[in-house]
């Protein structure tokens, strides 16, 4: 919600200190650098699995954009939505690179786990 630029004056003083508030700045920051440590950990998950990949830095350039667009959109969205809505641009991007036939080997792996850190799912 926004606050009017009077009211904000007020609203400040209430918080304990300001100042470990994040700027909106830094959160798009940090949600593309996360974006682009998801996008690299589903690489080199794909690699281990022995995935052929076609031009891998391209995916995973792809793949970190596409992600960072879902991390900035909306910060209210519940967890769940936002997973769903993380796979559903990774697996856009991977049809999209990969094509129909790598398709079929990574449906059943690309679940909300593979999105998380080792052991964290």
């Amino acid at each position: 919600a926004l606050v009017a630029a009077a009211a904000s004056s007020t609203l400040l003083a209430t918080f304990p200190n300001p100042s470990y508030w994040y700027q909106r700045e830094t959160v798009d920051q940090l949600s593309q650098e996360e974006a682009h440590t998801i996008a690299a950990r589903l690489i080199q998950r794909l690699s281990q699995a022995r995935v052929p990949l076609p031009d891998g830095a391209a995916l995973q350039c792809d793949l970190a954009c596409a992600l960072q667009e879902v991390l900035v959109a909306d910060e209210a969205m519940p967890i769940d939505a936002r997973l769903a809505r993380l796979l559903g641009v990774a697996r856009n991007t991977f049809q999209q690179h990969l094509g129909s036939q790598a398709w079929s080997r990574l449906d059943a792996w690309l679940t909300p786990a593979a999105l998380l850190p080792e052991g964290a799912g």
